[in-house]
């Protein structure tokens, strides 16, 4: 039962480690990345908006129906991120935030693309865009790596509760082999005991000695057996002690006639 209970609880640990890794950082840290694929992936489409002489019309907006199409995905995938991110919560808040913003200046960089032309967009993409995009990429970084440094953490306590369960699965077999040897001893000294006595008891009577008796009481089978041999014993030097008083008393009768 102990060790029953010692294992279950040991496994619910073990079982808790190992969701909290999934769920943080292994989900969050792939999520993260998504995010970070994404977002430079947008920033690809939108350097070929901006940069690109030969698109037509209708090719920017099938590109920016792409845009959109992958804009919702992020989203998604900061949502995800939120349920099961295990650190501040500001540092997701502000790359939400700063993933929100963006849409306003892609807009206007796609905007000038249609109305003003490739020059005036691509100046608008080198002077804006880019800042926004190199300041919304550390902050998915620090996602990142919180969540790679909380995995180590998880991976420790793991290893932790790996070595506190290996150290009471030995303690426990110890107490097991001891309280084995130990119960073994009594059982043998409770068997050899009475059994020595019952031997001494047996050898001196068949010596002739009738009046010897054990001394050993007990409720055991052991205590049966020698309360037997005792009341044999007595019955036994009865029957000698009537038989000498019977020849004893014939002898005298003879002797007078």
């Amino acid at each position: 039962m102990i060790l029953g209970y010692i294992s279950f609880n040991q496994a619910n640990r073990l079982w808790q480690n190992t969701d909290d890794l999934y769920n943080h950082p292994y989900q969050v840290g792939r999520t993260v990345r998504d995010i970070q694929i994404g977002v430079l992936e947008i920033h690809r489409k939108m350097k070929d908006i901006a940069m690109d002489e030969g698109l037509t019309y209708e090719q920017i907006n099938k590109i920016v129906h792409e845009i959109d199409s992958i804009e919702l995905n992020v989203y998604e995938n900061y949502g995800l991120v939120k349920q099961f991110y295990l650190g501040p919560k500001e540092d997701i808040d502000k790359s939400y935030m700063s993933f929100s913003s963006w849409k306003r200046v892609r807009d206007n960089l796609i905007d000038i693309r249609l109305k003003s032309g490739r020059d005036e967009a691509y100046k608008t993409y080198i002077g804006v865009n880019r800042a926004f995009v190199n300041s919304i990429i550390p902050e998915i970084n620090r996602l990142i790596q919180f969540s790679s440094a909380k995995g180590e953490t998880f991976y420790e306590q793991a290893g932790i509760e790996k070595d506190k369960l290996f150290a009471r699965f030995i303690i426990l077999v110890l107490i097991i082999v001891f309280s084995t040897v130990f119960i073994t001893f009594l059982l043998i000294r409770g068997i050899r005991s009475p059994l020595r006595n019952l031997t001494s008891i047996t050898d001196e009577y068949s010596r002739g000695n009738y009046s010897v008796r054990s001394d050993y009481i007990s409720e055991n089978e052991f205590g049966m057996l020698a309360s037997a041999f005792n009341k044999m014993a007595f019955s036994v030097q009865n029957d000698i002690i009537i038989k000498e008083n019977v020849a004893w008393v014939t002898h005298l009768l003879m002797n007078e006639e």
